[in-house]
């Protein structure tokens, strides 16, 4: 089928939307990727009822342009990772940790040479970090609506006001980079900011198991460790949450358990027969 038969043009000020749904319709997008070296990005996904991120949209602005990618039909993987990837791209976000995770745990890339927005903001105005809405406000007095933000963003078809808080999530990231790249070249702080961006997203791009058991490693004990990636790599093999398996309350409760001998009082603890069957084979 033809492109126009994929491909929805709407406007927002001076800025045309693609809407796309189909691997075939991506020239124009790899058109505009041969054009510009600087892009902003921004993901919608879901996260609720999985161990791993289901990315539902990916969305690409230029200085005249927003192209949104719907992944559950297309995937964009081929067309943009040696964009990604590639330190010829300058790569503009807002809260680049975030969408650092999903794009390497959905789409296998590992996004480089970032600038990210709320460290600019955080090193320019010496305040904590800033939502996207309140940085958005101060630049351009413009009151984002964020009622979308918890919608469900794997049901289709989107609604109308899903694809502007999805465009809007990305349209103003490259003109407050530019006001942002001013200050701080001004303050020399610039290559600050580049370097907390690359810390967001390194910790971003790291595998997810890693991450989780980097940010528990120094606080709990062996046993405590030992049970916990039990846990993860059942969570990883069924593709759920964590807690299902376990909740993390309740790890140091089986320990205790485990120690006095007082087996029968995992059932209330590791509800499933099949999960409580392995615990106990390898911990009993």
């Amino acid at each position: 089928m033809s492109l126009s038969a994929f491909i929805r043009k709407l406007t927002k000020k001076n800025k045309k939307i693609f809407f796309i749904t189909d691997n075939l319709d991506f020239q124009l997008l790899d058109k505009s990727l041969n054009e510009n070296r600087i892009l902003s990005i921004d993901t919608e996904f879901d996260w609720r009822n999985t161990y791993f991120p289901n990315l539902s949209l990916l969305q690409i602005g230029f200085s005249d342009e927003i192209y949104i990618l719907d992944c559950l039909t297309c995937d964009p993987t081929k067309l943009l990772k040696n964009v990604l990837e590639s330190t010829s791209y300058l790569k503009v976000f807002h809260s680049s940790r975030s969408d650092a995770t999903i794009l390497s745990k959905c789409l296998g890339i590992k996004t480089l040479n970032c600038f990210d927005i709320q460290q600019g903001e955080k090193i320019i105005r010496g305040t904590e970090i800033e939502g996207y809405a309140s940085i958005v406000k101060r630049y351009f007095l413009t009151n984002l609506d964020k009622s979308q933000t918890k919608s469900n963003w794997l049901k289709r078809p989107l609604s109308a006001e899903q694809i502007e808080y999805a465009s809007n999530d990305v349209d103003y990231l490259l003109e407050i980079y530019h006001v942002q790249k001013n200050l701080l070249d001004k303050k020399n702080k610039l290559k600050e900011v580049i370097y907390l961006t690359e810390k967001e997203v390194n910790l971003g791009n790291e595998d997810l198991l890693d991450s989780r058991i980097r940010r528990i490693k120094k606080k709990y004990s062996k046993e405590y460790l030992s049970i916990f990636l039990w846990r993860e790599k059942i969570a990883i093999q069924e593709n759920v949450p964590p807690k299902k398996i376990l909740k993390d309350e309740n790890i140091k409760k089986l320990i205790q358990i485990i120690d006095n001998d007082k087996v029968k009082e995992c059932d209330w603890i590791i509800k499933e027969d099949k999960h409580r069957i392995d615990f106990l084979k390898k911990f009993k």
